[in-house]
């Protein structure tokens, strides 16, 4: 397995590479507004979605008009394009699951979804009149190279070239003007990167919560880039889980399957939980199957553990 992730990795990098060659062939585009980007090197786990959720929020309390630029995987929006407007109600199948989430958790931002990040941007900017975002940001921007970007930030975690498939060259790390340490016990070997580090830890919190006991044991249901870790911080948050049903990243669910994950759990004892990704899609499914019990949502809060002040320096332009 560790070959064939090496081999993925090596042509992913590969082609990401003539990719930003071509692109240098014209100038990126120069919003006019900050533009942060979130990105990662590896494919998926690394933990940029609450990066994005984060950073946005900071930006609304500091008085910012934030809006979010995002692909959208797998949504109607991915290739057709679409915004979300402050106020909209979202659907995840239309605008992908992501997107959803972020618009529940950050209510007063737009949201602009689409593989074409510069079309999104025009469609966003056209809806919101006279009132138009100060601040940008770019999710997983790393490999977007057509908008001109203030801030570059790198989410990176301990896994290995190894262990997880990689779009990029760590050499490309120098590019970063912040790297984000996420997940891991051993420091990430980047090389010959200049930019200053920040590490950070994702903690489960309650988003929902269902009937029933404080904390019963779980049926666990995921489908995320990185399901272990999910439960791995629940455990360490001194939850019970029981048993885990891992889905593949961005899975959608149909009725049936909601169905016999609802007998399963009142069938053993358990309490469905799920991320708050994973909801945003169950909530369009479950309330229609009669008996089911809202489940408890968790999503990670970010925590800072080394580098505030190379966070607020490099994002917000604080001076320590």
């Amino acid at each position: 397995m560790s070959a064939w992730i090496s081999a993925a990795s090596a042509v992913w990098s590969a082609v990401n590479q003539a990719g930003r060659a071509w692109a240098k062939r014209r100038p990126p585009v120069k919003l006019p507004a900050r533009v942060i980007s979130v990105g990662n090197l590896q494919a998926g786990g690394a933990g940029k979605t609450p990066l994005v959720l984060r950073i946005a929020r900071e930006g609304v309390v500091r008085g910012e008009r934030v809006a979010i630029l995002m692909r959208g995987y797998g949504s109607a929006w991915e290739q057709a394009g679409g915004v979300l407007e402050p106020g909209r109600e979202s659907h995840p199948g239309e605008c992908g699951d992501e997107a959803a989430l972020l618009h529940e958790r950050i209510p007063d931002a737009w949201i602009g979804v689409g593989a074409d990040r510069l079309r999104s941007w025009k469609s966003l900017i056209a809806r919101a009149g006279d009132a138009p975002p100060t601040l940008v940001i770019l999710d997983d921007g790393f490999q977007q190279w057509g908008i001109h970007r203030d801030v570059e930030i790198l989410a990176v975690t301990s896994d290995r070239r190894d262990q997880r498939v990689f779009r990029e060259r760590l050499s490309r790390s120098n590019l970063a003007d912040l790297v984000v340490w996420t997940k891991g016990q051993a420091r990430p070997t980047l090389g010959a990167t200049q930019a200053p580090w920040v590490r950070v830890e994702f903690r489960p919190q309650i988003w929902k919560g269902s009937e029933g006991p404080e904390r019963p044991p779980l049926l666990l249901v995921t489908g995320v880039g990185d399901p272990v870790a999910v439960s791995q911080s629940l455990r360490q948050a001194g939850w019970t889980v029981a048993e885990h049903q891992r889905l593949e990243d961005h899975a959608r669910f149909e009725a049936r399957q909601a169905a016999l994950l609802i007998d399963r759990a009142k069938r053993e004892g358990l309490s469905l939980a799920m991320t708050g990704k994973d909801w945003v899609k169950w909530r369009g499914v479950a309330p229609t199957i009669s008996g089911s019990a809202a489940p408890w949502v968790f999503e990670p809060e970010l925590e800072i553990l080394e580098g505030r002040e190379d966070w607020n320096r490099v994002i917000w332009g604080e001076s320590s």
